[in-house]
């Protein structure tokens, strides 16, 4: 039962990596289909995180939303701690894409928690990096320099490079 799962998601994952992103949405919305009769909530998660990142990559930040919210919930459902921030995070980064600040703030900070609580250092850069933003955007200057000077002893010189503008 789990290969099969594993099989269908690794088989639509092909579509994302190859940036064809309307053929991944449509064999994503097939695959969580077909996931119905299994019960791999796993693989259904990683599905709605993908299908926010293909509707994410053509621009279409409200939909792609939608599915990350979805996998934020199954994540967390299923106690997958680390698939669970990093939903958490594009779920917030979405929000801000549409300007929809407190709840860009919100999921952030939630997707910052998570990241401490699982010591991801990758993640909390992703959070900080885009709390800065979301603090700015608000032109709370003083609170993005605060949060930036919170976390400046953790800060590597090689991890300068991850407070550029977002990709």
């Amino acid at each position: 039962k789990s290969s099969a799962a594993s099989d269908v998601y690794k088989r639509q994952r092909q579509y994302s990596e190859a940036k064809e992103y309307d053929a991944a949405v449509r064999c994503y919305l097939c695959a969580l289909t077909a996931m119905k009769q299994l019960d791999e909530p796993k693989y259904k998660a990683l599905c709605y995180s993908h299908l926010g990142n293909a509707n994410f990559r053509q621009g279409l930040y409200a939909k792609g939303l939608r599915y990350y919210k979805d996998a934020v919930r199954t994540f967390e459902e299923i106690k997958d701690s680390t698939n669970y921030a990093i939903s958490l995070l594009d779920a917030g980064y979405s929000f801000l894409l549409l300007a929809k600040l407190d709840s860009a703030e919100h999921y952030t900070l939630q997707g910052l928690r998570m990241a401490e609580l699982i010591d991801s250092k990758e993640e909390k850069q992703t959070a900080v990096r885009n709390l800065g933003i979301i603090y700015s955007e608000r032109k709370e200057y003083q609170k993005a320099l605060g949060l930036l000077l919170s976390v400046k002893d953790n800060i590597e010189k090689d991890d300068c490079l991850l407070y550029t503008s977002p990709s």
